[in-house]
């Protein structure tokens, strides 16, 4: 029997969810993390099953409120559970 292996996101250190920000007056500066080498994450701002999942390629800006769902993927290993999180923008 083969057992599977697992990726996780990490959740950093300032944030729970695999996720950390910092506000600035109209935007929020967002990155997501993962401690397994190797490995990407997927993410998307869309709610449902057929939701379109974009590959994260480092710190991005949002500028308006936003549900996040991220996960991590790499070739061979089962992809992670999905990771929520919640964001406002102070304007």
């Amino acid at each position: 029997m083969l057992a599977e292996r697992l990726l996780a996101p990490r959740p950093a250190e300032s944030q729970a969810v695999g996720t950390s920000a910092e506000e600035n007056h109209g935007s929020v500066r967002l990155r997501i993390t993962c401690p397994t080498e190797g490995a990407s994450i997927a993410y998307t701002t869309k709610t449902g099953d057929d939701a379109h999942w974009e590959l994260y390629g480092g710190e991005s800006e949002l500028t308006e409120p936003a549900s996040l769902r991220a996960r991590a993927i790499r070739l061979g290993y089962r992809g992670s559970p999905e990771t929520r999180a919640d964001f406002t923008v102070a304007t």
